[in-house]
């Protein structure tokens, strides 16, 4: 009786802050969230979402050649 301590039987947990190296109230205390981009303008806003969608936009060109290769030597083989 007495052994359904839940998360594991704190096998593993009574130690998960103890590399952190801060007090206890640190270690248990939520900080405060800043709201996402407050202290970036829009303009920077809307020049670091275009550079992310360029580098999206090269990574599924660079998929779409990778799946035409593999599909071309698909064929050859059979």
């Amino acid at each position: 009786m007495g052994f359904g301590r839940g998360r594991g039987g704190r096998r593993g947990w009574h130690h998960q802050f103890y590399a952190t190296g801060q007090p206890f109230w640190a270690r248990t205390a939520v900080p405060e969230a800043a709201p996402p981009n407050a202290a970036v303008p829009v303009e920077r806003q809307a020049q670091m979402l275009k550079a992310q969608a360029e580098q999206i936009q090269q990574a599924l060109d660079q998929i779409h050649s990778r799946i035409e290769a593999l599909e071309a030597a698909q064929s050859k083989e059979g």
